[in-house]
């Protein structure tokens, strides 16, 4: 987002992140659950 805004965007998901104890390489972890689309919870409050 490049512009100001004091609309509160709600979204459900988490990144995760850990080191592979292999190699040290960064292995991440996208979980998104649709049924709770931010798109659908914006709000203008």
């Amino acid at each position: 987002m490049t512009e100001n805004s004091d609309t509160v965007i709600r979204a459900a998901g988490c990144v995760l992140w850990r080191r592979s104890p292999e190699a040290g390489d960064p292995r991440i972890c996208l979980v998104h659950r649709p049924k709770y689309d931010e798109s659908r919870h914006r709000s203008s409050r």
